[in-house]
């Protein structure tokens, strides 16, 4: 008896093509928190072909697109904050050990450039070479370049993808405010480790003295309250009227809409241009209060 080849509806096939271990080094780059939502965002663009051969180029091109948009060459997002000072380590280390074999001012710096590219960073641009080596030889400077790139990346994908909403993690993503507090925490550490000592001989930590000032979030928050109550008050006696602005971005920067469906006018902005985008508009908003003799 022959057996029959039982042929799977097209949604199943696509799905099945795309779980398998033909599909897995087009994934292999994808943090595995996104791998779920790029198969569904996969499968939505293959719904249209029944045919094996067109519906796989279209996941696979897919795929290496949003690879290339969302994923820096040579970083890996998933890697913990361990994992990006080991890297920047290594990457320091690397520079140091091919500087060696340089044979000209002008092949040092493409040796620095193309192991700045290699990890999706620029070159930091300075008039004198000496000023460029000393950063990229910095494992500190690697760190703090490499952290910025993953959570900028990081952040993007998961604006892209819909994880940044109204109804999931609103206004940023719990990656990025696990980070922040991360961060923090290392900050605060490396504070209360720091003595100081000043003429007297007294001594404290920094994290003591910041206390005192503005970086203690409470006092910054008690001085700008203090101060909008103040040019309240001028404004009064003054006969004037005080306005509060918000600044907003144009529907294209929003991945999601309030509802939570995807945004069709979404262009793919990240954070980045958004910011770009108020800073130009704050400019032309002076630009046109000049014209009009109202300073700042």
């Amino acid at each position: 008896m022959q057996s029959k080849q039982i042929l799977l509806p097209a949604p199943q096939r696509h799905e099945a093509f795309l779980r398998s271990a033909q599909f897995a080094p087009e994934l292999a780059r994808i943090p595995f928190k996104w791998r779920n939502r790029v198969i569904n965002a996969a499968m939505a663009k293959m719904a249209w072909s029944s045919w094996y051969k067109v519906y796989e180029s279209v996941a696979t091109s897919f795929v290496r697109e949003f690879a290339e948009q969302y994923v820096p060459a040579g970083v890996d997002l998933s890697q913990s904050d361990a994992d990006i000072v080991a890297t920047a380590e290594r990457a320091a280390a690397g520079v140091t050990k091919m500087l060696w074999m340089a044979v000209s001012d002008t092949h040092a710096l493409q040796i620095m450039e193309d192991e700045c590219a290699s990890y999706g960073i620029e070159l930091p641009e300075f008039d004198a070479l000496a000023d460029t080596i000393a950063r990229l030889v910095d494992a500190r400077w690697w760190r703090r370049q490499l952290r910025k790139r993953v959570k900028r990346a990081f952040e993007a994908g998961n604006i892209r993808l819909g994880y940044v909403k109204y109804s999931g993690e609103p206004y940023a993503s719990n990656d990025a405010v696990l980070s922040r507090l991360a961060q923090n925490r290392r900050n605060a550490a490396a504070l209360a480790a720091t003595l100081v000592q000043n003429e007297n001989g007294q001594q404290f930590s920094i994290a003591e003295l910041a206390e005192k000032t503005t970086a203690n979030k409470a006092i910054r928050r008690g001085e700008l309250m203090l101060r909008i109550n103040g040019f309240e008050q001028i404004a009064r006696e003054c006969g004037d009227q005080g306005i509060f602005i918000t600044w907003t971005c144009p529907s294209r920067f929003h991945a999601m809409q309030h509802s939570g469906k995807p945004n069709d006018k979404f262009d793919g902005s990240t954070p980045r241009e958004a910011n770009a985008y108020l800073g130009k508009m704050t400019s032309l908003c002076r630009s046109a209060l000049a014209r009009r003799g109202i300073g700042l």
